[in-house]
């Protein structure tokens, strides 16, 4: 495993290589407006998980 960041442009699009087989997910943290939920902390995040095969 590992981490890497992309950077988005305005309307949140991204490029990415996939450069092996396997299981991959994309997560958006903080992308929520929320911060707060009945006076705890709230992180709006989101994963999209993507599976990828050898060609």
């Amino acid at each position: 495993g590992g981490t890497l960041v992309a950077i988005t442009d305005a309307d949140g699009e991204f490029t990415f290589g996939i450069p092996k087989a396997g299981f991959w997910g994309f997560a958006a943290l903080g992308s929520g407006p929320d911060t707060e939920h009945e006076g705890k902390e709230l992180s709006q995040d989101a994963v999209l998980w993507i599976r990828a095969y050898d060609l």
